[in-house]
Order: C-alpha cells, then sequence, then structure tokens
C-alpha cells in the first residue's frame, strides 16, 4: 500500500478510493503516507519475538523516513533503541540514516 501511495500524485489519491480507505478524504499525500508510516511502525513494535522484530526492519527502515512529527520520531528512536538488546543489531545506524532523512525533509 505505501509503495502505491508514493507514486500517487496528491491530485489523484481520490483513485485509490477503490481500496475503501475511509482516511483518504481530505488527505495531503504527505499525511497519508505518514499515516500508514506510523501504522506499519506501530505493528511491527507490537511484536515482541524476536525473529519478527528483525524482519520489520526493512518496513521500518523504509516507512519511518514519512513519519514528520517530531514525538513520533522520538519514539520510534525510543523503540528502536528498547529492542536493540533483543535483537543483537545496531540500529545505530538505521537511527543516523532517519535523523538525517528528517532533516532533509525539514530543509
Amino acid at each position: 500500500m505505501t509503495i502505491v501511495c508514493i507514486h500517487t500524485s496528491p491530485r489523484s489519491l481520490e483513485d485509490l478510493g477503490g481500496l475503501h480507505l475511509p482516511e483518504l478524504e481530505a488527505q495531503s499525500k504527505e499525511h497519508f503516507l505518514e499515516n500508514f508510516a506510523l501504522e506499519i511502525c506501530g505493528i511491527a513494535f507490537t511484536a515482541k519475538v524476536p525473529s519478527v522484530l528483525v524482519n520489520a526492519f526493512g518496513p521500518i527502515a523504509f516507512c519511518a523516513r514519512f513519519i514528520k512529527a517530531e514525538a513520533s520520531q522520538q519514539e520510534l528512536i525510543r523503540q528502536l533503541l528498547a529492542c536493540k538488546s533483543t535483537i543483537g543489531w545496531p540500529v545505530e545506524r538505521l537511527i543516523g540514516d532517519l535523523k538525517t532523512s528528517w532533516r532533509m525533509d525539514q530543509e
């Protein structure tokens, strides 16, 4: 779904109405993508199974760059750091990449 939305122009988001997504009404493309990113990251972090968390890192790394709200960004960082000991991955690189992406979006 997120990939479909990225390639949809803001003027044609209505074309996705056939997917029966009531949240499409009067939303910008950026807001729409942020909502999906928050949902995907939220689902990923509800799994407390290490193998599921490891497999969720790809979608998290891709989708999290669309999160614009600073409070949500900080919570994502907190969640990534919290799962570091469980999965044993160095999450700092991903956090650094996300921070760079978020900074570029602000400029």
